[in-house]
């Protein structure tokens, strides 16, 4: 690609409201480039943000709000009422990264965040700054990604498809839609209209039948995507010992959990992204399903050379072995680690919390980061072991 200007792209010139997609950009000062590992880091490619923030208000004296840096000498406002506390982090390209925390912690909130998909409606205030960088030593600059021009995919936790059409006809169809779009961007740019844009159906299918292959849908390619919850076997009960027969021709189950995970994954891709988010990918899978479509997150990050960022309830072992980076956020959005998974055990058995033996390591760090509302006393000391660690992460950041 060639070498882009270098462009900052800020969500705060003071604080905009949801969604980021639609604020603009200034480039930063010197003293605001952060310190520490984000700093490191500006050289590679990857995603990166700073100071990123989500608040249901930001507390105002007179006109101006309330705000900074976290890696300056001036403070938050104590009244903000965040739901994810400022942050500043990376994630280089072709690596995975997994966002780990109980349940109400902000996993979600950070991925719409960080892909530019807050809703308006919602009345969020957003913080701190997103960008993108090449790999590309030539190119030391960064630049903002769109959703709404396929930079980003984003897989949601629910899949939406027609249930009368089969995967194959389901990512013709998709692709068929992309293709539109990017005649129509193209055009609105005033660009000449490549032949990638002019693709004919035959393009579709070969695209089409080497995504099925990739990401193991083959064998499934021609089976209706069906509906499993309303499907049953030979017959379906309708209560009172009255059972209706299965009509001929009926789908017999439909695809599973997996392979429809699957098939979301491979539509998602269509766009080329630069950018994969996944808002808990495992959903509704068992644990060996939920491996797969990790390994597959992964996979595709390493072939395509991309970041994909994904949150996780509870990974077994081997999804923890897996991973390259984690997030680690406790409830309120505070994070209490960003880096590295295989240096996160030392970082905080440095800090005094030793993870046993034979236990798996993410388990230990959200209970770690979990508050027991059951015990007021035990929910105080939960409190303050959050803040403590919230409190030396901000610190190493700063540091470096």
């Amino acid at each position: 690609l060639p070498a882009r200007p270098r462009i900052w792209i800020l969500l705060i010139s003071g604080v905009t409201s949801a969604s980021s997609d639609d604020v603009s950009s200034s480039a930063p000062k010197e003293d605001d480039v952060p310190d520490g590992p984000t700093a490191a880091a500006l050289i590679r490619g990857g995603l990166h943000w700073q100071d990123l923030g989500v608040a249901l208000d930001i507390p105002v004296v007179g006109s101006v709000a309330q705000l900074s840096a976290t890696n300056t000498s001036k403070t938050w406002s104590p009244d903000t009422p965040w739901l994810l506390s400022p942050s500043s982090g990376y994630v280089p390209n072709g690596c995975i990264c997994a966002i780990l925390g109980p349940s109400g912690a902000g996993k979600s909130t950070f991925l719409n965040a960080i892909g530019g998909t807050t809703p308006k409606s919602s009345e969020l205030h957003l913080t701190g700054s997103v960008w993108y960088e090449e790999d590309s030593a030539d190119d030391m600059g960064g630049f903002r990604l769109s959703h709404q021009k396929g930079e980003i995919a984003m897989l949601h936790q629910h899949d939406n498809f027609f249930e009368g059409l089969t995967p194959r006809e389901s990512l013709n169809f998709a692709a068929y839609l992309e293709g539109e779009n990017r005649r129509l961007r193209s055009l609105e740019s005033e660009c000449k209209v490549t032949p990638e844009y002019k693709a004919t159906p035959g393009t579709y299918h070969a695209d089409t039948d080497r995504k099925l292959t990739t990401l193991g849908l083959q064998a499934c390619a021609d089976r209706k995507i069906g509906d499993r919850s309303k499907l049953g076997g030979p017959s379906t009960s309708l209560g009172w010992g009255i059972r209706r027969k299965r009509r001929r021709g009926a789908s017999r189950g439909g695809l599973s959990g997996g392979e429809r995970r699957r098939l979301s994954v491979a539509i998602e891709l269509l766009s080329e992204p630069r950018v994969f988010l996944a808002d808990e990918p495992s959903t509704g899978l068992d644990s060996a399903q939920a491996e797969k479509v990790v390994k597959l997150i992964k996979k595709l990050s390493i072939e395509r050379g991309i970041p994909s960022i994904c949150s996780l309830h509870q990974p077994k072992t081997a999804i923890w072995d897996t991973l390259d980076y984690f997030i680690l956020l406790a409830p309120g959005g505070k994070m209490c680690y960003a880096g590295k998974r295989d240096a996160a055990t030392s970082y905080f058995e440095d800090l005094g919390y030793k993870c046993p033996l034979q236990t798996n390591p993410a388990e230990y760090l959200i209970d770690l980061v979990t508050i027991d509302t059951d015990d007021s006393t035990q929910s105080a000391l939960d409190e303050a072991r959050i803040n403590s660690l919230h409190h030396s992460f901000v610190e190493s950041i700063k540091s470096g």
